[in-house]
Formats: C-alpha cells, sequence, structure tokens
C-alpha cells in the first residue's frame, strides 16, 4: 500500500555562514517554527502531512533539542560532524498536534486564524542553520529559518497570487520568543476570519505562541483567494513599555503560478521566513533558474520587489520599474540575470512557474526570498534532498569573478556552467547541478557570494536561500580585546578577557544603550546608557555611511560560548518600536587560557620564607606574549614584566596578580595570596646575671618569628671577643675571667631575614684563692699550732673564712671564723686542715693540708689481696702508725706512688713487693714492706660488619677479646645510646640517625677487667621523599607533579620517565595522555634510598546517555555515565517534567535504576544536573525511561 503524505522538514547544519566571530547571519543555535496552514488540513483532505527535521552537522557535533511549544513532546538528537539524520515526525492529532489548524467558522472554528500555542522551537548546543522544508503529493515548499538573534521589529508580508482551490488560502503567521509580546497587525485584504481590509488590530503573544492570519477566498474566479502581500506586522510596546522582536512567515496553503497563456498543472504550498526590515538592503543581483534537463538553459521567473517607503525609486538595470501595487511591491517577469538597485532598502523574492508554464520537464511552483549584494556570504553549508519525488538538485551562486579562483563546492573547483553576470561587471553566474540525493553541501570562498538551492521533479519543486548574513544594516556591531596586539576588530574573546565593543550605526542615535544585562554572563553586568553620545570615528561600508560608537571602559564575559551582546540605539526618524532598534553583537567566548605561577624567597632553592626582608622571586607558568603583574591593590604597584621581584616595604596580605597577555589579547588570569609576615624579633634569657669566674651561663634563646620559615642560626656574642654563630638556640657561655660581659643575640631566618639585636649584661666576679702556714718542727708543750691566713681576691671583694682543724675530738673548737686563728692538739697523729674562703658576692674557694708531728713510729701493714694488671690507681695505704707520732711516710716501690696508689698497670704482672718509710717530725725513720700479687688482664676487642649503614638496617658486632690466663665470663657493651648488652656478640639497631661511639669492656674469671675498646659507627638517614598529590588533567594538557623531600643533596629519579619534562627533577611538568602512576626514588650521599609514588589521571568529558530501558532483561537496565569514576565530588540529580527531584547521587559510585522512593517511575522524559563541583558549569539535559 501506498501512502501519499505531506512531510515538514528543518534541516540543520553546525558552524557555518558565519563570516567571522562578528557577524549577524542564518546560523545560530535558537530557532522558532511552526507548522502553518496547508491545504492538506482542512475538511475532506487526508491529513497526511508528516513534519520531520533533519539535522546536519558541518565540523562540530551538534546536540539538538526539539520541543512543541504547549506539550511535553520533547526530543533530543546527537549529531556527530559531518554527518545527518531524521527525527520522529512531528504530532499531527491528539494532545501534541503541532498544527496550527482550526475548523471554518461555519463547523464552530476559528477558519485556523487567531492564537495557537504551538511554536516548534530547536535549540542547539552550537551554532546551527535551519531550514524548513514542507513537501507532500505534487506539494512542495522550502525556507531558510533565521535565528532569534536576527529577529526584527518590523515586518511586511510578501507572498504571491492566490489561486489554486477553495480550501487554499495566502497567509502569514507570527512567533513571539518572549512573554507579553505585543503586536500590532494591519492587513491589506479581507481575511478568512472576518477581519477587514486595512484593518489594524494588536494581539499579546506569550513565549512559544503563533498567530496566524489567512487571507480570504473570492469567488471569482473559482478557487483564487486574496493575496495578503502588504500586509504589516509590527512591535508595540506592551503594558510594561517593553518591546521584544518577533519571527514572522509569508506563504500559501496551496497556489498556482501561471506566465502568458499557459495552462499551469500543478500547485504547492508557499513558506519563507520574512526578513526584518533592517535586514534589507538596496542591491540585489538575480540569476535566473535552469531547466531540470539542462543547466545551461535558463526559466523565465517571475520577481516581486518589496518596499517600505512607496516613495522608494527602484531600477532594473537601471532602468525605473512602474507599476507600484496596492501591496507595496513591483512585479516583472524575466528569463536573464538582473541587477536590481533601491535608494531605499528593498525586499525581493524570486518565483518558478508551475509545471507547463516554466519550460522544464519536471519542476512546479517556488518561492524564494534573495539575499541582497550587502548581506552576501563567504561560506555556506546547506541539504540538498529528494523530498518528494525530486529528481534533480540545483545551486545558483552569485558571486565577484575574482572569487571563482578560490570558489569551492564540496572541495571541488568544477561546476556545470557559469557566465558573466550581464547587469554588472566583475561579476558571475555559477550553477551547479547534481541528480538528486539526501546530502550534505558546502561552499566557500575568499570572495562574499549570494546563492539560492533548488530541486525539481514531477509537478514538484523545492527551493531556499542557501545562506546569508543577516546583519541589521542600519546598524552593525564588533568586538576588539583590550590587549590584542592584531590589527582590526577581534574575531573572539576569551572568558575574563576584557574587550571594547563598538557599534557602526548609520544615523546618530540619541541614546544608546549598551544591555549588558542582557548579554549572558558579563562583567560589569549593569547596562551602560549614553545620551546624545559622540561617535568616534566614520566610514563607508558597501555604499552606506556608519558612525561608530565604542564603549569607554572594558567588559568582559565570565563563561564561554557564542553569546549576543544587544546593543539599543534610539532616534526618532526610527518608526520601529519605542523609536528604537538593536544591534547584536554575536562574540565568540573561548576557555580561558589554564594560568599559573610560582614565587618563592630564593630563585635558585625555589624557597619561601614570608619574610618581609627577603625579596619575592615570581615566575610566570603560563606561556605568553606578555605578562602583567599586580602586587597589591595600588595602581602604582604594577608591573609589565615577565619574571619580577618584590620587596614588600610592609608586613601584611597581599593579592597578586598576573595576566598573561596571548597575541589574539586573551588574558591568563589569575591571583594567589601572598602573606608577607614581620622580621624575627630576637629575645633571650641567661640563668643568671652574676656569676663567678670559671662558671658558665646558660643562654636560652626566645627568638619569635610569625612565618612558615624555622630559624636557620642563632648568633651569639659572650662580650669577651668569643662568637657563637651556628643553630644552637641555647649554648652554654664559660667565663673564666672576672670583669662586666654584654652578651648579644641575633636570630636567623635566611641571608636576609635577621632580627635586631638584643643585648644583655653578665657580671663576673673573681673567686678567692685560699692559702694558709703554720710552723713546722714538733709541737711545745701546750701543743697549740698558729696559723696564718694568706687569702686573696682579685677584685678586692671582702671575704669571710672558715677553718677546719682536723681535730673532731676538740668539739667546737675544731672550727673558726677568725682570720688568723690558734688550735691546740692533744694527739700525735696526722690532721687535715681545711680552709675556705667566701667572698662578698658567693664566690668560694677551699684549699686542704696535711699536717703531723715527729714520734717514734710503731707501724702495721695490713696484706693487699691480688690487684689485676689494668689497674693504675689502686690505694694500698695499709701501713699504720700505730702510736700517733707525728711525721711523714711515704710508699716506694714498683708502680707505686708515695702517697700509697699503685699502678698496677705500670709495675707489672707478677708478686711485686712495695715499702711504706715514715719518717717523724724529729727525723725518725722507719719502714715496712707486703707483696702484692699483679694479675694478668684480658684484652677486649670487637668487630663490626659495616660501620656506616642506613636507617633501618642493623649493625652487626662480632666478639674479639683475647683472654690472659683467666676464662672472659662477661661483656659489657655502650652502644652510644643510652643503652647497653650483656650478650657476647649483639645485633644493635640504632632508632636515629647519627654517629655513636660503641665501647666494649670484658671481665675474666679472676674478676680483672679489660681496658676499654671503642669503636665509631654511622646510622645515615634515608631522605623523605613525598611525591605529591595525584594530579588531574584534560587529555593533551600538562601539569606539574609536586614532589617533595628533606635532603637537597639527594639524587632524585621519576620512574617511569614517560611524559616528563624531566626524571631528575623535583617538579617535572607531565603530559597528559593516560592515567599512569610515577614513582619518586630519592638516594642520598650515603647511597640511602627512600621512594614514593603519585599518580596523573586524565580527566574525561562524560558520556551520558539519553535513554536506557528498567525493564529487567540485563539491557540497559540502569542509567550508566560514563567517566564520572573520574569525578569523585560529583553530584547528579534528576528531575521529572514537574520539577520534583526523584533521584540523586553524590559521588561516583552510583548508577540509576529508574526508579523514586523504590517505585518504579512511569516511562517518559527526566531531566538531570550534573555539578562536578570542580568550578565547571553544570551539565544539564535530558534522559528518557522506555518500559
Amino acid at each position: 500500500m501506498i501512502k501519499q503524505f505531506i512531510i515538514i522538514s528543518v534541516i540543520l547544519v553546525a558552524g557555518i555562514s558565519r563570516v567571522c566571530g562578528q557577524q549577524l547571519s542564518n546560523s545560530g543555535q535558537d530557532f522558532w517554527v511552526a507548522y502553518g496552514h496547508h491545504q492538506f488540513f482542512e475538511a475532506g483532505n487526508t491529513n497526511g502531512q508528516e513534519m520531520v527535521l533533519y539535522l546536519s552537522t558541518d565540523d562540530k557535533p551538534a546536540n539538538v533539542t526539539v520541543s512543541i511549544n504547549g506539550t511535553s513532546w520533547k526530543k533530543t538528537y546527537k549529531v556527530p560532524a559531518n554527518s545527518a539524520l531524521a527525527t520522529d515526525y512531528m504530532p499531527k492529532s491528539g494532545v501534541s498536534d503541532a498544527r496550527l489548524y482550526t475548523p471554518p467558522v461555519s463547523f464552530g472554528g476559528t477558519g485556523s486564524e487567531g492564537i495557537f500555542n504551538r511554536g516548534i522551537h530547536i535549540e542547539s548546543d552550537v551554532p546551527i542553520v535551519a531550514y524548513a522544508h514542507i513537501f507532500g503529493l505534487q506539494s512542495s515548499g522550502a525556507t531558510m529559518l533565521l535565528p532569534v538573534e536576527t529577529w526584527g521589529f518590523n515586518y511586511t508580508s510578501l507572498n504571491f497570487t492566490q489561486r489554486f482551490n477553495t480550501d487554499c488560502f495566502s497567509w502569514l503567521h507570527v512567533i513571539a520568543a518572549h512573554d507579553n509580546t505585543r503586536i500590532e497587525i494591519t492587513t491589506t485584504v479581507p481575511t478568512r476570519g472576518g477581519r477587514t481590509a486595512g484593518e489594524k488590530f494588536n494581539v499579546v503573544l506569550n513565549k512559544g505562541q503563533v498567530y496566524q492570519m489567512l487571507g480570504s477566498g473570492t469567488s471569482v474566479p473559482v478557487g483564487s483567494g486574496y493575496d495578503v502581500s502588504g500586509s504589516t506586522i509590527k512591535v508595540v510596546p506592551n503594558d510594561e513599555g517593553k518591546c521584544f522582536p518577533v519571527a514572522a512567515f509569508s506563504g500559501s496553503s496551496r497556489t498556482q503560478m501561471s506566465m502568458g497563456n499557459c495552462t499551469p498543472l500543478g500547485g504547492d504550498n508557499f513558506i519563507q521566513q520574512l526578513f526584518p526590515a533592517q535586514a534589507w538592503g538596496k542591491r540585489y543581483l538575480t540569476a535566473p533558474f535552469s531547466l531540470s534537463q539542462d543547466a545551461t538553459v535558463s526559466m523565465p521567473c517571475y520577481y516581486r520587489v518589496l518596499v517600505e517607503d512607496p516613495a522608494t525609486e527602484v531600477r532594473i538595470n537601471g532602468a525605473l520599474l512602474p507599476g507600484l501595487t496596492p501591496g507595496r511591491y513591483y512585479q516583472f517577469a524575466s528569463s536573464s540575470a538582473d541587477y536590481i538597485t533601491a535608494n531605499k532598502p528593498i525586499m525581493v523574492a524570486q518565483y518558478m512557474p508551475s509545471t507547463g508554464c516554466n519550460g522544464s520537464v519536471v519542476g512546479d511552483e517556488e518561492m524564494i526570498y534573495l539575499s541582497p549584494v550587502e548581506q552576501a556570504i563567504k561560506k555556506v553549508v546547506f541539504f540538498r534532498t529528494t523530498n518528494t519525488k525530486i529528481e534533480v538538485n540545483y545551486l545558483t551562486l552569485i558571486i565577484p569573478t575574482q572569487g571563482l579562483l578560490s570558489l569551492r563546492i564540496d572541495g571541488s573547483a568544477t561546476y556545470d556552467h557559469s557566465y558573466p553576470h550581464p547587469a554588472l561587471p566583475g561579476y558571475s553566474v555559477v550553477v551547479k547541478r547534481w541528480k538528486a540525493a539526501q546530502a550534505q553541501v558546502k561552499v566557500e570562498s575568499d570572495s562574499a557570494f549570494t546563492a539560492v538551492t533548488y530541486g525539481q521533479g514531477g509537478t514538484e519543486s523545492y527551493g531556499y536561500n542557501a545562506g546569508t548574513l543577516m546583519n541589521n544594516l542600519r546598524g552593525k556591531g564588533e568586538v576588539k580585546n583590550q590587549y590584542s596586539e592584531a590589527p582590526g576588530a577581534s574575531s573572539y574573546t576569551c572568558r575574563n578577557t576584557p574587550f571594547f565593543p563598538s557599534v557602526f550605526i548609520s544615523i546618530k542615535p540619541t541614546v544608546l544603550r549598551w544591555a549588558f544585562s542582557e548579554g549572558g554572563a558579563m562583567s560589569p553586568a549593569t547596562d551602560v546608557v549614553e545620551v546624545s553620545p559622540e561617535p568616534v570615528d566614520s566610514q563607508r561600508v558597501n555604499n552606506l555611511w556608519y558612525y561608530q560608537y565604542t564603549l569607554k571602559q572594558p567588559v568582559a564575559y565570565t563563561d564561554t560560548g557564542n553569546k549576543i551582546l544587544p546593543v539599543y540605539y534610539t532616534h526618532p526618524s526610527l518608526e520601529s518600536c519605542n523609536h528604537t532598534e538593536v544591534v547584536n553583537i554575536p562574540v565568540v567566548v573561548k576557555p580561558a587560557v589554564k594560568a599559573g605561577f610560582s614565587y618563592s624567597n630564593s630563585p635558585a632553592a625555589q624557597t619561601y620564607t614570608g619574610c618581609r626582608l627577603d625579596t619575592l622571586y615570581f615566575t610566570p607558568l603560563t606561556p605568553a606574549s606578555r605578562y602583567r603583574w599586580s602586587f597589591s591593590a595600588a595602581i602604582a604597584d604594577t608591573l609589565w614584566q615577565e619574571a619580577p621581584k618584590k620587596l614588600y616595604a610592609a608586613a601584611g596580605n597581599y593579592q597578586v596578580r598576573m595576566q598573561g597577555i596571548m597575541p589574539d589579547g586573551c588574558v591568563a588570569d589569575t591571583t594567589i595570596a601572598i602573606q608577607v609576615y614581620p622580621a624575627p624579633v630576637a629575645d633571650f634569657s641567661l640563668s643568671a646575671s652574676a656569676v663567678c669566674e670559671q662558671s658558665q651561663v646558660s643562654a636560652s634563646s626566645a627568638a619569635s618569628y610569625g612565618g612558615p620559615a624555622s630559624f636557620q642560626s642563632y648568633y651569639w656574642s659572650s662580650g669577651d671577643g668569643r662568637v657563637i654563630d651556628n643553630n644552637n638556640k641555647a649554648p652554654g657561655i664559660r667565663y673564666d675571667h672576672h670583669g662586666i660581659y654584654m652578651v648579644k643575640h641575633v636570630a636567623r631566618i635566611s641571608e636576609t631575614c635577621i632580627s635586631d639585636t638584643v643585648t644583655h649584661v653578665v657580671q663576673v666576679y673573681a673567686r678567692p684563692v685560699a692559702a694558709f702556714s703554720f710552723p713546722g718542727g714538733c709541737l711545745d708543750a701546750s701543743g697549740e699550732v698558729r696559723f696564718t691566713n694568706t687569702s686573696s681576691v682579685a677584685d678586692a671583694q671582702p671575704m669571710t673564712y672558715l677553718w677546719n682543724f682536723g681535730d673532731a675530738g676538740s668539739g667546737a673548737a675544731n672550727s673558726s671564723t677568725l682570720q688568723h686563728p690558734v688550735h691546740r692538739y692533744t694527739d700525735y697523729k696526722e690532721y687535715t686542715l681545711v680552709l675556705k674562703a667566701t667572698t662578698s658576692e658567693g664566690c668560694v674557694h677551699d684549699t686542704t693540708v696535711k699536717a703531723s708531728f715527729a714520734l717514734r713510729p710503731i707501724m702495721n701493714f695490713d696484706a693487699i689481696p691480688g690487684i689485676c694488671g689494668n689497674r693504675t690507681d689502686v690505694l694500698i695505704d695499709k701501713a699504720r702508725v700505730t702510736n700517733g707520732v707525728p711525721g711523714s711516710g711515704f710508699y716506694k716501690g714498683p708502680g707505686t706512688g708515695s702517697d700509697g696508689h699503685f699502678n698496677a698497670k705500670q709495675a707489672g704482672a707478677g708478686t711485686q713487693r712495695v715499702w711504706y718509710i715514715y719518717e717523724t717530725s724529729g727525723d725518725c725513720k722507719d719502714s715496712i714492706s707486703q707483696t702484692i700479687a699483679v694479675l694478668p688482664q684480658p684484652k677486649a676487642g670487637f668487630t663490626v660488619t659495616q660501620e656506616g649503614v642506613c636507617e633501618g638496617v642493623a649493625h652487626t658486632f662480632t666478639d674479639a677479646s683475647e683472654e690472659s690466663g683467666a676464662v672472659i665470663t662477661a661483656h659489657n657493651w655502650l652502644f652510644g645510646d643510652g643503652t647497653v648488652a650483656w650478650e657476647t656478640s649483639p645485633v644493635k639497631q640504632y632508632l636515629r640517625p647519627g654517629t655513636y661511639s660503641v665501647r666494649l669492656v670484658v671481665t675474666d674469671a679472676s674478676g680483672c677487667i679489660s681496658d676499654t675498646t671503642q669503636k665509631t659507627v654511622v646510622l645515615y638517614p634515608k631522605p623523605v621523599v613525598d611525591a605529591g598529590p595525584v594530579r588531574v588533567g584534560k587529555e593533551g594538557t600538562t601539569v606539574t607533579l609536586a614532589g617533595s623531600i628533606n635532603d637537597v643533596t639527594a639524587a632524585l629519579r621519576w620512574t617511569p620517565a614517560t611524559g616528563l619534562s624531566s626524571d631528575a627533577i623535583l617538579h617535572p611538568v607531565a603530559l597528559v595522555e593516560k592515567d599512569i602512576t610515577y614513582t619518586l626514588t630519592a638516594t642520598s650521599l650515603y647511597n640511602c634510598q627512600s621512594f614514593d609514588t603519585t599518580s596523573v589521571k586524565v580527566s574525561r568529558l562524560l558520556e551520558i546517555p539519553n535513554v536506557f530501558s528498567p525493564n529487567g532483561d540485563g539491557i540497559n537496565d540502569t542509567w550508566m555515565i560514563k567517566n564520572i569514576t573520574d569525578y569523585s565530588r560529583v553530584i547528579v540529580q534528576v528531575f521529572n517534567r514537574y520539577g520534583v527531584r526523584v533521584w540523586e547521587s553524590a559521588g561516583a559510585g552510583r548508577s540509576w535504576d529508574g526508579n523514586y522512593n523504590q517505585k518504579i517511575l512511569p516511562a517518559g522524559t527526566y531531566y538531570y544536573v550534573i555539578n562536578l563541583n570542580n568550578g565547571s558549569k553544570p551539565l544539564t539535559g535530558s534522559v528518557t525511561i522506555i518500559r
């Protein structure tokens, strides 16, 4: 079964037709279209029409959403780059019926006239172009669509003679993109809904609403109707005094077009989006359509020239056109290329006659609005189609002749036919013919051209403008990046980059309003209004004189994308709403360049002390052509320098801003808060402010510093010429001489960050020298001894004395505080005499003297036990004078001191004899001897496996001691860290790096102890290394690894070295190519190693499915977002169409099963918001549940 149907198709093409970043064209991201009236809607017809959208991209992929206002119908399509797809058919019945149709008035309807809530909205995330194509059984028509930013405030309908059937009408309709949009329509003819010719009426539309007006039918001839050409649409102020631009379309349900006495065989519907009055030009070049069978043979065509002012003079090839109709248009036929000019703006339409009247084998009626020369374009992409029954596709293009050299059609310089334009030398006409196909076409040249494309089939045809600029010819705009080094306007700007907007207006406005509040995310976002502004320049463009107005202060966008910056200008001569028109400046805003810089107080060591006395050195991490640095809020504190240095005059918190200026004027901007701390403050305390000589004073630094660095050294001056300059913050200072000393102290953070000097005084007093004498010889009969005190003190301090006569039996008389005392001795024995001298400041010295008296001695010498051969000082004074006779004795023998101290090591092993000789004060002498057995001494010794080891490795000690006559029975190890061991050959694990003196003493079975043997061992520290945090970056970008180490002498090695700028530095730059783990190994000068790892991860874009089917079949049962695990802080929220949140996930580990509170949600479209929490904008879109 063959179904006959009508399809309305919209062809969307991404990223074309915009010659540069500051021209308006048919390229955009926001379009509206409506399902205008067609014959097949009416009673008695099949309602077989369909509406489909063809989505086609150029060099960028597009995400396109199509929705029908007032319904829940919405579809989202992902279109890869350089490809095309067809959407679902638009609904034609039920609650989502998109048709602009109601029954005739006689059947209780409005006759399809009035307000409809069914605007069709097309939204894309990248610039696209759109064409609408209505086609069906022997009926076809097409139009180019215009984005919202090109809409205007004044339109005049341009249709054609209406003649086909009683259910066909000439029509116009208007679409609003804002709520409370008020329009004024003036109809030139009676309407189907009952309005009279010349009637003026107002309509208020909300966003997405459409007002459609149909010309009434006439009775003669049968099937004829009124042509609504010349009817006007004007935006007027609403009840708030505001005006909003609208879109307007002209067309026909179906009509025929004869030429001469021919009989038309077909009939086609028309649809064209009207050009707003501000886009009309004064110069048009035309070229006839070609016959379907031969590109070189021209078809006779009709033309209509629409004027806004009836007084406009219109010429064709220089000759004045006569015959202005009541619809304010001229109509003529031509089969040649012509040149139409006017002294005021005009609009031109070209018409293809009906089959049987156009000379072509196939092809039928079509209406196309032409672009003026002033709106010529350098690049277009359009879609050619086979719908419906189309056999051939054509492109007719008019271009400056020199542009033929660079003209490329789908990359080829060939075409089917070309000829010089006969009415304007220097221009040529190019014709390209294809066998019909569903295909994209790209056309570009270095010269701007105008073009139409069309297709022909059996009683079928379609055609539309192939692409055009859509600038406001009364005004245009551009931007210039503030720091751009290139001449002329900037084709784009970047986020947070300052730029100056300019508008060029053909009149001098009385008021100019820069509408930053409507331009998107801007800084500042407040409108600037200039009253009676003065132009900064003027110039002639395309024979039009423009005045240039440039904003005095720069502005910037705070986000990215394709923006529209409106600038409103007012003048009493303007007939538009409130005498005001708008220049929409297209602005391409690219992402800002990633900015960063480092800073330190030492360009070599890259250290940061934060001290006000240390110079800060700044290094940009962002390549740029020049740099602007601001070190504080002060304007004067700004430098244009690549790597500046700064010494702040005062401590404080400073916002340091670096702006890296690119050649295109884009700014890589970043600000870092830097704390500058006051210089360190020195102070210290002393354990005492006054001491005696030969004493030590303990100093303790109390220096303070608020910054992040620690003190590197302390300077101490003792006041007697000695200087201590090291990292000892609490030294001991010994004073050996009396006097007054100034102790000075300075604390250092760095070589330049030094405290002031602080001073304390130390008083050092002299110590006394205690001394006395007494008479020698025998005592007299009284037994008294008179002592003479000869004590002295160098600084003449007063002294006191304390005597001890060594005669405890004398009771209280044994001590005295006299300077020269007398003491009576009653026993004849040796006495210990002590004199202690004390100064007034507490300095003390004492002296001890032994005294005895001469009597005949009676002696005894006790036995002496054996002594080990290593003993050097054993007291063997076992000899005694038993009768207490005064005198003196001494010891004598091998290794024996006169005072009875025996040195066994000196005497040697074996049996030694020792004598005690005593002589009284009366020269009485006697002696007595005793033997001493000197025992041999063991010899301690040991070895160590390795004297220097790294932290974490133990030292192994092996006993190598030698026995000397007796078995070694004990080992005493002292490891130098406060620990000991008793085993023969111990293993020692030191806990802290350092140098240790290891000692061993052994004892044998006879009790002899060896000399101490000693060796030095070292525990080397391992370097402390940190590979730094995980870095995440976009693929193809770079990140800097943030390694750190406590030992700057250690050798570094990153492994693997893949993607690193260097494998031997702490902070290499890594190229982000894939997820990779790096290991940082540090080797100290002593070959001690440590390592740590970190990772570099690729920040991948999310791949968000737009549909899933949670029906339990194991296929697409959950909504899983690819690459979401790369964003640990992500928050995903899903809402239904009423704004109710039905699911939320924080973190990257969950997927949605299509349930809400464990209840199954119905099939339908839901809307998500994904916040990556990484500084980027939230991602939004829709996902459909299919059950």
